[in-house]
């Protein structure tokens, strides 16, 4: 109720008096109590979600410790498939390179194989650990010579996305592999088939030029990304050197995995921040960028682009728009294919894709980047902004 105090007569004006205080200003504490009833409600909202987000996140935990014991060092080192590549890599002068698969990446790693076919020593440095024998059969066939090491494990068979636990026991295996083959006390590169090659990224023997480092790593972005973004762990494509140290790290990131709800490169980025105990160096972006790249204005192509921006699968469809499929309809090698994305990247002609996944991931980059520029509080996020953001996932 509000009054026209204006129209009132000068002899009105003593009854005003005897009016009591709450109707004349009854219209501003409804509106705060409607602003405070708001707030309170966004409250319940954001905390029931942050719980009920807690929770799945532990019953992911729960699930990567059930599995955990199938997927161990141990288990991999009494494997005499695995004893006998532990013997033959100690002979090995360069660092191999190491990549995983079960039967659902099958056809982004005959990809890969395509891409590198013409780039001299690649195929014959590179070690296939498949999950499964339909993997291995098809591998095979197209290309019999590549060395392939199965380990099988139940845990493993299924297609995953983004924080489930079959990604998360994935990430656990890979983080114990990587201690079962530091035992063999050479350097090696972890890689991952959704990369295109522009050029041999072996040719550039960056093990002899960061061989004081225990890990050199991918970063998010590229060159023309924000300072803000640098130096922070891709998790793709990344050098483990035989150090002391390198093995204190990776024993650290299975504990991490088997018991928080956190990826692996959230998790390093948390131990690499430590620089008086690790020495973690970074890819210069000349050599290996993100999918960012082809956001920016292409120019200075990398050696090669980490093609991981696609969080909500057809990641082969997406591929092909960038001109980076590279298969046949029976699997066979497009050689011709791979020399027109050689030379799309060299002109900086990759087309630009505007997918829901692709804008969502924009914007939580720009969302992170906001956080990261707040003074003091950035310098936290920057460091531990993974952790919580893994619990963060609301939708």
């Amino acid at each position: 109720m509000t009054l026209n105090v204006a129209r009132l007569s000068g002899d009105a004006w003593p009854c005003l008096r005897h009016l009591p205080t709450r109707v004349m200003t009854a219209t501003a504490p409804a509106q705060g109590v409607g602003l405070k009833r708001t707030i309170k409600w966004l409250l319940n909202i954001v905390f029931v979600l942050l719980i009920n987000n807690v929770f799945k996140g532990q019953t992911v935990v729960d699930s990567v410790r059930q599995c955990s014991d199938s997927v161990s060092k141990e288990a991999i080192l009494a494997d005499v498939y695995f004893q006998q590549l532990l013997t033959d890599m100690k002979s090995w002068s360069e660092p191999p390179v190491v990549i995983l698969l079960n039967s659902y990446a099958v056809n982004m790693t005959l990809n890969w194989l395509c891409n590198t076919a013409a780039m001299d020593g690649v195929h014959s440095s590179t070690i296939i650990v498949a999950m499964d024998d339909e993997s291995k059969r098809a591998l095979l066939t197209q290309w019999p010579k590549l060395r392939i090491v199965q380990f099988k494990t139940p845990c493993l068979q299924e297609t995953f996305k983004p924080g489930d636990a079959t990604y998360l026991t994935f990430f656990l295996f890979r983080t114990n592999l990587i201690r079962a083959l530091l035992t063999a006390d050479r350097a090696f590169w972890m890689l991952q088939a959704d990369t295109f090659w522009r050029e041999n990224l072996l040719n550039l023997r960056l093990d002899l030029t960061y061989n004081s480092s225990d890990v050199l790593l991918d970063q998010q972005g590229f060159d023309g990304t924000s300072e803000l973004r640098r130096g922070q762990m891709n998790g793709a494509n990344f050098l483990v050197n035989p150090t002391k140290q390198s093995v204190a790290l990776f024993d650290r990131l299975a504990w991490f995995q088997t018991n928080v709800y956190v990826t692996d490169a959230d998790a390093i980025k948390v131990m690499c921040h430590d620089t008086l105990e690790y020495d973690c160096q970074f890819i210069p972006y000349r050599y290996v960028s993100g999918w960012e790249w082809i956001y920016g204005e292409q120019s200075d192509p990398p050696y090669c682009i980490q093609m991981d921006g696609e969080t909500e699968g057809g990641k082969a469809e997406t591929m092909a728009k960038y001109n980076m499929w590279f298969l046949h309809d029976n699997a066979s090698c497009n050689s011709t294919a791979v020399e027109q994305a050689r030379v799309l990247m060299d002109r900086g002609h990759i087309p630009r894709l505007y997918s829901s996944s692709k804008m969502k991931q924009k914007f939580l980059l720009g969302l992170g980047q906001m956080l990261t520029s707040i003074p003091l509080f950035g310098t936290f996020y920057m460091q531990y902004g993974g952790i919580p953001s893994m619990y963060l996932q609301f939708f």
